[in-house]
């Protein structure tokens, strides 16, 4: 059972308690998400299933792209609707046009700090517990990029005058640092109401394997009960979600080649070793690509993956070779000659 399921994360549940649900759903233990989406948020969540987990820091890499509302006059000490109020102030009628001049400006590189209650690791403890306890937190800026922006606009918003925005943003960016860098250039707190992901890398929420899970709260007890609406049946769910597996080599963005793993340079490859770029069958797209480069080589079995390597594009005496830095193995023999490179 290897593959990358989507879920559209419903508002409540932590992204581990999703996790946690598709594990049973499955029945398999080795599932991981590429990138955590708040109990606040919604929209795509990512999981690595199997083998799929050895790419869950090539999938987190990806750019990601959120629906996000900023609600003006009010900034919490968690940067989001749930958090503490901070600040409050009055907000001018020409403020949310202000802020989405704002908004445009902040396209680019930025050098934010994160939220103190995030999952940032201190001294081996998250920042969330360390700032649930009272203590200050002061993390260190970091690079965040703003790559585009999509439709914006002024809305009613119930908690007060807002904006939203469509945005792409890097790796590591979090929508609530953005929430406050807005304050900041608007002279006003701001918090974000509302975020939903749209697209993380090459999926977002329109692929047809999307699986919608429902969540409501557990009268009388903690946590929420997540199943899949209309479905009561333990096996339904379970063929649902397996329907919903998409196959490896899909779920990686790279430009592909195939190789033999059975000839010389394909067991060299297995073995963590480079190979010369004219050992495998390649696009001419690999040409293009920088040294550097990121690619994917697949190999099949009656008709199914055997074999996927993630690689880089390197030069070595003026020879364009490919140096493995994932090796996945998908046959019998997995165990024997998964490695990492």
């Amino acid at each position: 059972m290897n593959g990358i399921l989507l879920l559209d994360k419903p508002l409540g549940p932590t992204s581990h308690d999703l996790v946690a649900w598709a594990r049973r759903v499955l029945g398999c233990r080795r599932i991981g998400h590429c990138g955590t989406l708040d109990p606040a948020a919604s929209g795509l969540l990512v999981l690595a299933v199997g083998a799929g987990t050895r790419l869950v820091s090539h999938l987190t890499d990806a750019d990601k792209s959120y629906h996000a509302v900023f609600v003006l006059g009010r900034s919490t000490d968690s940067g989001d609707a749930e958090g503490a109020t901070v600040e409050e102030a009055d907000v001018p009628e020409d403020a949310p046009a202000a802020a989405l001049l704002a908004l445009e400006q902040m396209v680019g590189a930025l050098e934010l700090p994160p939220p103190a209650f995030s999952a940032i690791k201190i001294a081996g403890e998250r920042a969330h517990e360390r700032a649930r306890r009272g203590e200050v937190v002061e993390l260190a800026r970091r690079s965040m990029t703003v790559r585009s922006l999509g439709p914006r606009s002024v809305l009613s918003h119930p908690l007060g005058p807002a904006v939203d925005a469509q945005m792409t943003v890097s790796k590591g960016t979090y929508v609530r640092s953005l929430a406050v860098e807005l304050g900041r250039r608007i002279g006003l707190p701001v918090h974000l109401g509302g975020l939903r992901r749209l697209g993380c890398g090459h999926f977002n929420l329109e692929h047809p394997q999307v699986v919608r899970p429902a969540a409501r709260p557990q009268p009388g007890r903690s946590g929420w009960w997540i199943d899949l609406p209309g479905l009561a049946d333990a096996e339904e769910m379970r063929q649902t979600a397996l329907n919903g597996l998409i196959a490896l080599d899909e779920g990686i963005d790279l430009p592909r080649a195939t190789f033999d793993p059975n000839d010389e340079a394909g067991r060299r490859l297995l073995w963590g070793q480079s190979i010369a770029l004219s050992a495998l069958t390649a696009p001419a797209a690999f040409g293009a690509l920088p040294e550097g480069g990121r690619v994917g080589l697949v190999a099949r079995a009656r008709g199914g993956l055997s074999h996927l390597v993630v690689g880089r594009l390197t030069t070595v005496d003026g020879s364009l070779r490919v140096a493995p830095e994932r090796v996945l193995s998908l046959t019998s023999t997995a165990e024997k000659t998964d490695s990492d490179a």
